[in-house]
């Protein structure tokens, strides 16, 4: 059996599905920047959905402790952290679905580098403070 020629109505599935096989790919810096797509691929829908969904959690949890905070500086932090994050899980979505320029945002938690992640652990830590110093507050009343 002749195997179908590759144009632009026939195109091998495997092409498609795969494009991160490129070995251009890891010359441009493919697996740091467009780290969801990458998930999209290797997870499927439901893997990326649910890394959006605990990503989403995450700031929603952030914006619950704001709320909750007791003093004005606290919850400044919190709205911070979780504006930080909103700000770029939606570029970095957005600049892999081709909706926003390409940045080189990262995904908070998920991207390719040590400064990004320490920063991201380190807005938490102060996020976490924020809630205890909240909880401590209410347990001296």
């Amino acid at each position: 059996m002749a195997k179908p020629e590759s144009g632009l109505v026939s195109v091998d599935r495997v092409e498609l599905l795969r494009f991160f096989d490129d070995p251009r790919s890891d010359e441009q810096g493919m697996h740091a920047t467009a780290v969801n797509a990458v998930a999209g691929e290797e997870l499927g829908f439901l893997g990326s959905a649910g890394l959006l969904l605990v990503l989403g959690f995450l700031v929603v949890r952030t914006l619950l402790i704001a709320m909750r905070a007791r003093d004005t500086f606290s919850r400044l932090v919190a709205i911070g952290v979780a504006c930080w994050f909103i700000i770029q899980i939606f570029e970095n979505v957005g600049m892999n679905l081709g909706m926003m320029p390409v940045t080189g945002l990262p995904l908070p938690f998920v991207s390719y580098g040590g400064s990004s992640m320490f920063a991201c652990w380190l807005a938490l830590g102060l996020v976490n403070n924020a809630h205890l110093s909240g909880l401590y507050a209410r347990l001296q009343r």
